[in-house]
């Protein structure tokens, strides 16, 4: 009868309890209110439920029945401890984890921001040096070009090829050239002409090497280039198209241009030497007074399809070579 009265007790206490959080709940009482008020709530249930169950009489009995009720009382006060550590730990780790997404989060913002900030003042720039690059003031020009150099070098995706046309459209209206046309060399190169080329052989993209939609080439069709100087390894002109273009007196010592179209050419006691020269097509360029030594990469193949060869400073074995290849087919000639 007991074990009935005690299983009501509980029922009666869970039912009251849900009724009173349920209220404090929808009344928009804080959780913290809510347990302490469901607390005191099943504290009086079991104060009166336990007297009851145990209807103490003498003082012993009294004694008793507050012990147990402090017993009670303290299991739960441990077990609703371990519960709120437990919420309090949770709580806690997903407050980090909140506060480390919303960081992650401002951080990313913050460096598209920075990217879009830096893309929007390349923008500004390029459009700026495009203007200047025809001003009539020389070193407004000179300025607008190592400019576009360094915004095809910060943002080469975006920049690298448009840059790239407008620096060798720059120079093939600026210093054109025709073929047995004089040139004034005592002027020497015009100082922004040899700037466009210290941007060009510095670039970060070369042929072959991602420049343009499907590896183009820089051209400087009929061009006059009389006096132009790339020089060192660090220079890459790999690809470039110089045909029907004026180089006399030029000097790619050292540099590289692989692959390079020199066809019809003006190569006129241009200094080759020490030059990466894979590849090249000398066909029909004068190489009078050249100097082809120290070179790599170069076959007597390239140069006997060049004009004047034999007035070309070259090595010994590559003039032999070439020789050769002369004798053999005037001998295939006469057979």
């Amino acid at each position: 009868m007991k074990k009935l009265s005690l299983l009501k007790l509980l029922v009666v206490a869970a039912f009251i309890t849900g009724i009173s959080l349920s209220v404090l709940f929808f009344s928009g009482v804080r959780t913290e209110l809510l347990v302490a008020g469901s607390l005191l709530i099943l504290t009086v249930i079991l104060w009166y439920g336990i007297k009851w169950m145990l209807s103490p009489q003498t003082f012993a009995e009294k004694k008793d029945f507050l012990d147990l009720f402090v017993k009670i009382c303290g299991g739960a006060a441990v077990i609703l401890s371990l519960v709120f550590t437990w919420q309090g730990i949770k709580n806690t780790q997903e407050a980090a984890q909140r506060s480390q997404d919303a960081s992650a989060q401002n951080l990313q913002i913050a460096a598209e921001t920075l990217e879009a900030n830096r893309k929007h003042q390349l923008a500004e720039r390029y459009g700026k040096a495009i203007e200047q690059i025809s001003s009539e003031n020389l070193n407004s020009r000179v300025g607008a070009i190592y400019g576009l150099g360094e915004i095809a070098k910060n943002l080469p995706d975006e920049y690298h090829w448009p840059v790239m046309q407008v620096l060798t459209s720059f120079i093939r209206f600026n210093a054109p050239w025709k073929k047995g046309e004089k040139v004034n060399e005592e002027n020497g190169l015009r100082r922004d002409i040899q700037s466009v080329f210290n941007v060009i052989a510095t670039r970060v993209k070369t042929y072959l090497n991602g420049e343009g939609d499907q590896d183009e080439r820089l051209s400087f069709f009929k061009t006059n280039l009389s006096g132009l100087s790339v020089i060192g390894k660090n220079n890459h002109l790999e690809g470039v198209s110089f045909r029907y273009a004026n180089l006399t007196n030029a000097n790619f010592r050292d540099s590289h241009l692989e692959h390079a179209l020199m066809t019809n050419a003006i190569l006129i006691k241009v200094n080759f030497h020490g030059t990466s020269l894979d590849g090249v097509d000398f066909s029909d360029a004068d190489i009078t007074d050249a100097d082809f030594t120290g070179t790599s990469g170069l076959t007597p193949e390239q140069l006997i399809l060049a004009l004047n060869w034999e007035k070309a400073k070259l090595p010994d074995d590559l003039r032999d070579a070439i020789t050769e290849i002369i004798k053999e087919a005037d001998s295939n000639e006469d057979n």
